[in-house]
């Protein structure tokens, strides 16, 4: 997989993975208005435009061929962390059909490499406690519970543990 730094030319394909994924690995937990709810706030082309125009908010995309099949959005600013030394993993999906192929570990490479590039000391993520194979994923990348915050999925607000790892 061939890893780069998201323009607006990838907007359209960045939207379709984003959702896909977002559903994919959400929509059993959750009911279909509070899921939609989120995807209709947070998964729009306008959304996904600032966001990649925005100070301190850069998407990595990983290209199989000409396909994207993984995406990972790094805040550096304005983060859940109270740690200036540390950048945060906002989102980091890889395609459900590319799964178990070590491309997780490819996409968090990039993201602790880009980090590293920019200064950063640390990498951090709220990952929701009731996601068993992200927390055992992110563990195994050396990363360590340190806290807890507040995560809204629609009109139901749910805990993610806060996760940090120096770099």
């Amino acid at each position: 997989m061939q890893v780069q730094i998201a323009n607006t030319s990838h907007i359209e394909a960045l939207l379709a993975l984003a959702i896909r994924t977002f559903v994919d690995t959400y929509a059993i937990y959750n009911t279909p208005e509070n899921l939609q709810l989120y995807l209709d706030t947070n998964f729009t082309p306008e959304t996904m435009a600032k966001e990649l125009s925005e100070k301190g908010s850069t998407y990595l995309v990983g290209f199989e061929e000409d396909t994207m099949i993984a995406f990972a959005k790094i805040r550096t600013i304005d983060t859940i962390l109270e740690d200036s030394e540390a950048a945060e993993i906002q989102r980091i999906y890889v395609d459900k059909s590319y799964h178990s192929k070590g491309l997780g570990s490819v996409i968090m490479k990039a993201c602790i490499d880009f980090a590293k590039q920019q200064g950063f000391k640390k990498m951090g993520l709220g990952v929701w406690e009731n996601n068993p194979k992200a927390i055992a994923f992110y563990t195994k990348w050396g990363f360590e519970n340190v806290g807890v915050h507040t995560f809204v999925l629609g009109s139901e607000e749910q805990r993610d543990f806060i996760l940090l790892k120096n770099i």
